[in-house]
């Protein structure tokens, strides 16, 4: 009798165990993927940033500051296809970022390409606030935009020149990079 007792407040424990540490990775696996990019300045251009990306059900949240840039002025921002800043014209981080091989385009458009997220406008000290949903777009993976690289360009994206939107050159690169899951 004593070993009935004694198995059944085992398998109990082991039940209750399994259930806790199955909750766990559940919420593990639950939480959201995150992604964050440090933009430095090409061409000794000041510009910096920090840009956190985040993966949400409709897509990819771009959020962050860009500092550095002319006071009241636009500035294509995107996704490039490569992670690597190293060329002092941020030529490392190749063109637009478009698996799908979509034409130029608008954000919001239902056809552009992936690392199109349209501009971002400064203010009068030089700052711009980055706020973005990229629908659609995910963090990890082939198509994801995690290794990939952030580029802030010199001018006005025009939303529609192929095939980057006649946006100038690059002036501030960060590579993109999988935040360590907590």
């Amino acid at each position: 009798m004593q070993i009935g007792k004694w198995l059944m407040a085992g398998t109990v424990g082991l039940t209750l165990g399994a259930c806790a540490h199955s909750g766990s990775a559940t919420t593990q696996a639950m939480s959201p993927a995150k992604a964050e990019a440090t933009v430095m300045g090409l061409n000794r251009s000041g510009v910096t940033g920090t840009v956190m990306l985040s993966q949400v059900p409709e897509g990819v949240k771009v959020e962050g500051k860009i500092t550095g840039l002319a006071p009241d002025s636009v500035h294509g921002f995107h996704i490039h296809e490569t992670g690597n800043c190293e060329t002092p014209d941020g030529s490392s981080a190749g063109p637009h970022f478009n698996p799908a091989a979509e034409q130029h385009g608008d954000l919001v458009a239902s056809h552009s390409h992936m690392g199109d997220l349209g501009n971002i406008q400064a203010d009068k000290t030089g700052s711009a606030m980055v706020s973005f949903l990229k629908a659609g777009a995910v963090l990890s993976g082939p198509e994801g935009f995690a290794e990939r690289a952030i580029i802030v360009h010199e001018k006005r994206d025009d939303l529609n020149t192929q095939p980057a939107g006649n946006s100038g050159g690059r002036i501030g690169c960060g590579v993109i990079k999988m935040a360590a899951a907590k």
